[in-house]
């Protein structure tokens, strides 16, 4: 049952929920009255941010991310000059698949934090998995003056840079990554198809080759070859390539729209491929025509 149709009673059920974990957010907060007699007095705002952050967290982390949003909101009234609240709101909105609305609550939180390295990395990813590649690079441009040795940043440079066109500056940026991380599939499977974007198709070919050579490739890696195969106009071993993870027809239609795809210019082909929403929401990773999957759960820290 989907959350957008639960009954009245779990709703109900739900927010008593909530109103416990914020009774046990508050004692482990330490949210304790002045009065000795521990029979009412004052609660300071900060310790009553803490404890709605602290229950927020608790729903989160079994599951909850309703509640969870709805307990960050509060922090957030509470303490409306504070980034925490809005960046433990993306988290949670992040994790639950609401992009846009993750994308908001981190915008808050950089309004009153210009330097926070993680809003700036999460509104990043967010951004390309909403088809904003210009937004995506300037976030992660501002998270790389503040870490320049992330792999990972550098990656999603890149793929901002490959959605815009610029695959010359995107290989520079994958090449960079993976000489901090070598053994980073996401990368390299980014600079082969960054490569086929470029027509360099021989080293497309030889870079994704190693990359479906490893144990850990994925069925998208070998699509990805199959791709650099079709673009070099190599049906048969697009073909090869392709069938280990689908049917003959798949792959002959496949071998269709490889041909209609040799036939458009740069700009086109580059759209065509990578699509409005390209990039998989873990790990950066460029996936030719698809988009985020809407399913999956990122870390909660939305890395």
């Amino acid at each position: 049952m989907s959350r957008s149709l639960e009954s009245g009673y779990h709703r109900h059920r739900m927010i008593s929920r909530k109103s416990l974990l914020i009774i046990a957010a508050c004692s482990l907060a330490g949210c304790s009255s002045g009065n000795s007699s521990g029979l009412g007095g004052h609660i300071s705002p900060e310790k009553s941010e803490a404890a709605l952050l602290k229950a927020g967290d608790i729903a989160r982390d079994g599951g909850d991310l309703r509640s969870a949003g709805e307990l960050y909101r509060q922090a957030a009234t509470i303490a409306p000059k504070d980034p925490v609240p809005y960046d433990h709101l993306g988290a949670a909105l992040f994790k639950s698949g609401a992009y846009a609305e993750a994308f908001e609550a981190l915008r808050s939180s950089l309004a009153r934090d210009p330097d926070n390295f993680v809003a700036n990395r999460r509104l990043g990813k967010l951004a390309l998995a909403l088809g904003k590649p210009d937004q995506a690079l300037a976030y992660f441009q501002a998270a790389e003056k503040m870490h320049g040795d992330d792999p990972l940043i550098l990656n999603g440079i890149g793929v901002a840079q490959d959605a815009l066109g610029d695959h010359t500056r995107a290989q520079v940026e994958y090449r960079k990554g993976m000489k901090l991380a070598p053994e980073n599939l996401a990368i390299k499977n980014n600079y082969g198809l960054s490569l086929a974007l470029a027509g360099d198709y021989r080293a497309a070919i030889a870079t994704l080759s190693a990359v479906v050579a490893d144990p850990r490739a994925t069925a998208q890696n070998r699509q990805n070859l199959a791709l650099a195969y079709g673009l070099a106009g190599d049906d048969i071993n697009a073909s090869v390539a392709a069938r280990k993870d689908i049917s003959d027809s798949d792959s002959a239609s496949n071998q269709r729209y490889y041909a209609v795809l040799r036939a458009m210019d740069d700009r086109k082909r580059t759209q065509a491929v990578l699509g409005s929403e390209f990039g998989r929401i873990n790990d950066v990773e460029l996936k030719a025509g698809t988009t985020p999957d809407r399913g999956s759960t990122p870390n909660a820290d939305g890395r």
